[in-house]
């Protein structure tokens, strides 16, 4: 008899297509006929996923990626998050406590039986499988994979738009010298079911947080232009001087469920910089020798 309600009991735990209320029912009903006790049967029951796993996460680099783990029953067990990868599984969370030391992440439980992880700022580098994990013995494991794409908005340097989006830089730094001609372009991603000719007309460029003045100042000009499913905002200051550097921006129309609608370059127009780049995308070199250098000088 309990050979056959242990078999029972098992197929009703597996079934996926049956809800998790009606399983805790019927559990309940065949330990009472087996045992008398409601209660016992209950403490019995192991934690279990909500979903079954294995799901697809897509978000643009620059987006907060939320990645959800439902769990029914949990009790007294403990759940952890970690990033898997081809040679070591990094510990992120464990209950709501972050062990990792990057300030992006963070857990938090949503409506009790949802720990949620959060990663700020994404960027190519956060792609990859990510485990929700249950003490249980063995443990139970929720696999999800988060995939990055390029960011709705970026500033590169130059006309000459390349594929480094994404590439993992928080904070960018261009350097220039007096008299070179600073050339910066804001790439925009087409959004579906919006107009690209309204898109082109709500693209600004900013300095310091203050909107640029093309009307007054004769030496910077913008030039927009529609290419491949992107919008290409081109901004031209010729004749850089030391005044013209600053926090450069550029900003597009806000969209529902887009968090990021701005990007950002720091611009540096330095006196007696010979290694400072002119303009051309293909000398970014120069500025890492450039650091190389100096830093070479100090231990001498």
């Amino acid at each position: 008899k309990l050979i056959l309600l242990d078999s029972l009991l098992q197929e009703i735990m597996m079934c996926k297509q049956c809800p998790f209320i009606l399983k805790l029912l019927t559990f309940s009903e065949i330990y009472v006929a087996s045992t008398g006790s409601l209660s016992e049967g209950v403490l019995h029951l192991q934690p279990e996923f909500e979903d079954e796993g294995n799901t697809t996460i897509q978000i643009r680099s620059g987006e907060t990626a939320n990645l959800d783990c439902r769990i029914n029953l949990l009790r007294d067990k403990v759940v952890s998050w970690h990033r898997r990868t081809e040679t070591v599984a990094e510990v992120l969370t464990i209950g709501d406590s972050v062990y990792s030391g990057d300030s992006r992440i963070s857990v938090q439980r949503i409506e009790e039986e949802n720990w949620r992880l959060s990663i700020s700022n994404v960027t190519r580098v956060d792609a990859g499988t990510y485990v929700c994990q249950i003490s249980t013995h063995p443990p139970l494991v929720l696999f999800s994979t988060l995939e990055v794409q390029e960011p709705y908005i970026e500033i590169q340097e130059g006309s000459r738009v390349t594929d480094k989006s994404g590439s993992g830089l928080r904070e960018v730094d261009i350097f220039f010298n007096p008299g070179s001609t600073i050339q910066l372009s804001c790439i925009v991603r087409i959004v579906p079911d919006h107009s690209a000719a309204n898109m082109i007309n709500n693209i600004f460029w900013r300095r310091n947080e203050r909107k640029i003045d093309l009307q007054t100042k004769l030496s910077v000009s913008v030039g927009t232009q529609i290419a491949s499913e992107r919008i290409v905002s081109v901004l031209i200051v010729k004749d850089a001087r030391i005044s013209d550097s600053g926090k450069y921006s550029c900003s597009a129309p806000g969209f529902p469920g887009r968090t990021v609608n701005s990007a950002e370059v720091n611009v540096h127009v330095v006196t007696g910089d010979h290694l400072a780049r002119y303009g051309c995308s293909d000398r970014i070199n120069y500025n890492s020798l450039r650091y190389l250098l100096l830093l070479l000088l100090k231990f001498l």
